[in-house]
């Protein structure tokens, strides 16, 4: 009779722990990086562990899917994901958190040496105009056809579309691809994410060799949100997510696995963003 009362003492942990999340995130590096060198630390995987610390009553499984797979299971199952765009589509069967990261936008990669040569379409902060680089320049760029660069990089793509200066590339491995195309002298500059720069960057052993500028026609961030089904048990998750978030969100550790991925002058942007609008939240 003890043995069996002392089994079940073991077992109760477990069995108090019966509520599972499953975890559901991309291959999309540096956000996660599910293989590789770098396997578990991007910044959404750090997030991710982050949360499964934070929440202890429950047990965590995780699943790598594609964006498309993530949003219908997030309407037929119960499930999270730590970074997800809002829509008013998916409104309706996800249920987001408070914001829970501040996304620098994409902007214009180049070599640091040819910092001269950019320098005439700077503004006194640093930032660059993409209308006047692309209206005024002979400069080749490189973008990923089909993708949605948003903001004013995208009405700049749209109002000077058909000149010769715009590169598209197609394929999988569509930003490493244009990154050594770059590297290559085959392109003047790209337009990426700062975290995309400093991943490839890195990747391919140019870390000090590239440059970004921010572009005077983007926002100055954008919001991500955690995500979970919207139903009962998701509404029961997210109440201690957003309690997790506005706890954390702003703190040196968890603005860390974001800013990892950028270079010094973007994560100090990133840091004064975030400090701005989640200290007075």
């Amino acid at each position: 009779m003890t043995v069996i009362v002392m089994l079940l003492l073991g077992c109760l942990p477990a069995m108090l722990k019966s509520d599972t999340i499953t975890w559901y995130h991309a291959d999309f590096p540096p956000g996660s990086i599910p293989k590789g060198p770098d396997k578990g630390k991007g910044y959404n995987d750090q997030t991710e562990k982050f949360m499964v610390k934070q929440l202890p009553e429950f047990q965590h499984q995780f699943v790598t899917a594609n964006y498309s797979r993530i949003v219908h299971d997030l309407k037929v199952r119960n499930g999270c994901t730590v970074g997800l765009f809002k829509s008013k589509e998916r409104e309706q069967f996800i249920l987001y958190s408070i914001p829970r990261l501040l996304v620098l936008p994409n902007g214009v990669v180049f070599k640091k040496e040819r910092l001269v040569d950019f320098a005439p379409y700077l503004d006194e902060n640093g930032y660059i105009s993409i209308d006047k680089l692309m209206e005024r320049s002979r400069f080749n760029v490189g973008i990923a056809k089909g993708r949605n660069y948003a903001g004013g990089i995208q009405q700049a793509l749209e109002k000077y579309k058909g000149k010769k200066t715009i590169i598209e590339r197609v394929g999988l491995d569509v930003f490493s691809g244009l990154f050594q195309m770059l590297m290559a002298d085959h392109l003047d500059y790209i337009i990426g994410f700062p975290v995309e720069a400093k991943f490839f960057a890195r990747k391919h052993g140019y870390e000090n060799a590239i440059h970004f500028f921010p572009v005077k026609e983007m926002p100055l961030y954008s919001k991500t949100y955690m995500a979970c089904s919207k139903n009962k048990w998701g509404y029961k998750v997210m109440d201690k997510i957003n309690q997790i978030l506005t706890k954390y969100r702003h703190t040196p550790e968890y603005l860390a696995f974001y800013e990892y991925w950028l270079d010094d002058s973007a994560a100090l942007r990133h840091k004064q963003f975030s400090h701005k609008l989640f200290l007075n939240q």
